[in-house]
């Protein structure tokens, strides 16, 4: 419940920050980017192209569409940096490839998604960056914005369930359904949907 307070009382400010700071996605970068130093550990292909080590938002979208209740859609996850976009996606790229391939040297279960929750079939996470071309769309959060990240994450997550009547599906949750039910929040979010995860703006 003390969630819910806190973002319902920063509604206002949320939804402002998407008016007039995040109008669009500031870059975006294919996944292709590591690979294997002689140490075994993984570091970006061109770093002039990795994202910056700053905070921030990011997705991964697919030119490939998935189908939901609603419509289709390319993107399958979406994601924060509290202080690093660069550090963070490396992680969770390793962490992905580490799973599949060694799973029980890091005690957990392959890291499985399905894209269709009628359809009883699941990838592990690294076939689909190999498998389809994807493509990672980040925006930077400024310092004095800092505080916005969850909420940001958590408005962005809720744009597309309210327009696709799905989570992304490499999400393992969906939005906070007791701060999004109300009515009044769904034309807020579907223009955010509209503006910034929409196949025609990520192309």
């Amino acid at each position: 419940m003390k969630n819910k307070k806190k973002l319902i009382d920063l509604k206002d400010e949320c939804f402002d920050y998407f008016n007039n700071n995040f109008i669009a996605w500031e870059k975006d970068c294919f996944i292709d980017p590591w690979e294997k130093n002689k140490n075994e550990e993984f570091k970006w292909k061109n770093e002039e192209k990795s994202p910056p080590e700053a905070p921030g938002i990011y997705l991964f979208n697919s030119k490939t569409e998935f189908e939901h209740p609603y419509g289709t859609s390319g993107i399958y996850y979406i994601g924060k940096a509290d202080s690093g976009l660069k550090t963070r996606l490396m992680g969770k790229l390793k962490a992905d490839y580490d799973s599949q391939y060694d799973g029980k040297k890091h005690g957990k279960k392959d890291r499985y998604f399905n894209f269709n929750e009628n359809v009883n079939h699941y990838y592990p996470y690294l076939n689909y960056y190999q498998v389809f071309q994807t493509k990672i769309h980040y925006k930077i959060i400024d310092k004095d914005k800092e505080y916005l990240i969850p909420y940001v994450e958590e408005i962005l997550i809720s744009a597309f369930f309210t327009k696709m009547g799905n989570r992304p599906p490499s999400n393992r949750t969906g939005p906070n359904q007791l701060i999004w039910t109300d009515s009044e929040n769904s034309k807020e979010l579907i223009n955010v949907y509209d503006k910034l995860l929409s196949s025609k703006i990520l192309g």
